[in-house]
């Protein structure tokens, strides 16, 4: 009985490790979006003949870099890394860590 309740507990924690890295990689990838999103709204107004449509571009440059920067604070204080490899071999070498531990 203790084997099975053991391997079901298991297949829990490493649902849940799976859920943490998914989550890791969507916050990475929403400060990334923000990131672009800043970039293309800035090449935008400085296309802009208009000096309104240029304000309003730069204004929402500004605030999805804002949102970016934001981001990225937030997410290095909740422990978040960028991997300078692979996503997987950031997840596999994150999974060693914590089968170390």
């Amino acid at each position: 009985m203790d084997r099975v309740q053991w391997f079901r507990e298991r297949a829990r924690m490493q649902r849940w490790q799976e859920e943490v890295e998914i989550l890791e990689e969507e916050f990475r990838r929403t400060i990334r979006s923000f990131e672009r999103m800043g970039e293309i709204w800035t090449a935008l107004g400085e296309r802009s003949t208009k000096q309104g449509y240029a304000a309003f571009a730069f204004q929402k440059a500004a605030m999805y870099l804002d949102m970016a920067t934001d981001g990225r604070e937030k997410f290095s204080i909740a422990g978040g890394e960028w991997p300078l490899q692979l996503l997987s071999q950031h997840i596999y070498s994150q999974r060693l860590k914590l089968m170390a531990c």
